[in-house]
């Protein structure tokens, strides 16, 4: 049996074949769960994440444009969750005042065990502020430029992907992600500065 494209399944899916789609899951599980653990920083969180842009891209995939790689579409709705899912929790950390790191006071002491060889609390304090930091630079980013900031560092796809999945020429790309990576790095500059 030839492997097919993921043009294919998606028309085999759409065409009643619903069977079809696990074997897009199974190609892309994966990949989209690695990319999206690098953005979300806990397996826990990447593989809900990871689940639930496939229950979306199955609920929208009559919108997909197979002119296109199927991948860059699925990594883009997982951003999208993400980047929703980040605000949300904001918004409740921020009302339950447990503090930037989101750890309510009444949290159970188990959840807190640390492994011998684990890296000391305040070094993980610290790079999760760090990757906080970076993180709130990057959704401070006008759209366009935090697209292609996500795709290329956080999703890892290549400049040709990001082309195919925006539609834009390379040019385009690389000079948004130029100014966008100058933009932020003056902005963690600063940040780092007014400590």
């Amino acid at each position: 049996m030839t492997a097919d494209s993921d043009a294919e399944l998606v028309a085999a899916t759409l065409a009643g074949r619903t069977g079809r789609y696990a074997d897009l899951v199974e190609r892309h599980q994966r990949r989209l769960f690695l990319s999206v653990r690098r953005i979300a920083g806990s397996d826990r969180d990447a593989e809900e994440i990871a689940q639930d842009a496939f229950v979306r891209a199955w609920e929208n995939l009559a919108q997909y444009d197979p002119a296109y790689p199927f991948f860059p579409w699925l990594s883009r709705i997982a951003v999208n969750l993400w980047h929703n899912r980040n605000r949300r929790i904001r918004r409740e950390v921020a009302l339950e005042d447990g503090g930037p790191d989101g750890a309510a006071d009444g949290a159970p002491a188990d959840e807190w065990r640390w492994a011998d060889d684990a890296p000391a609390p305040e070094a993980l304090a610290d790079a999760a502020a760090l990757r906080r930091r970076v993180w709130q630079a990057v959704d401070a980013l006008p759209a366009d430029a935090r697209e292609i900031v996500v795709m290329r560092h956080a999703l890892e796809l290549s400049y040709d992907e990001i082309c195919e999945a925006t539609g834009l020429a390379m040019g385009t790309v690389k000079s948004r992600l130029s100014r966008a990576r100058a933009v932020l790095a003056g902005t963690l500059h600063d940040a780092a500065g007014v400590r």
